[in-house]
């Protein structure tokens, strides 16, 4: 901390306080989380295999797959909508359990069920999921 008094003709007239943080840690580690994000992105996007990261149930990442999958004309339609959008009714509950405990930790192998393409006909699929912190958020 550094005090600097500030002058006019007169003399001192204030005081003004300094403080400086040494930021450099925190941002090499924001660095570190940009890179980090920008290489999982690639690797979403460059999957040949439907990827589909949400949170609190709603797609904030998909690859040109899983739009395929569905019937979607570019991935970034699919962003913002309810994960549950694409879940046959059949199997709603069975989905909830499974993320739930996926994200709790558990072990879960992947789970055959049936999906909602956006013109209303059904997908068999084999899901799978797995805990994902996608811009700091899990």
């Amino acid at each position: 901390m550094t005090v600097y008094p500030l002058f006019d003709d007169q003399g001192p007239i204030v005081s003004v306080l300094g403080v400086t943080l040494d930021i450099t840690r925190q941002k090499e580690a924001e660095h570190a989380v940009r890179v980090s994000e920008r290489r999982y992105r690639r690797l979403v996007e460059m999957s040949p295999d439907a990827v589909v990261i949400h949170s609190q149930g709603r797609i904030v990442l998909t690859n040109r797959a899983a739009a395929d999958l569905v019937g979607a004309t570019d991935p970034k339609d699919l962003l913002g909508r309810s994960l549950m959008d694409f879940v046959h009714p059949e199997y709603v509950e069975a989905v909830k359990d499974h993320i739930e405990r996926t994200v709790s930790g558990q072990r879960v192998p992947f789970m055959e069920q049936k999906i909602l393409r956006l013109d209303g006909t059904e997908a068999e699929v084999e899901v799978a999921g797995a805990p994902f912190v996608f811009k700091g958020r899990e």
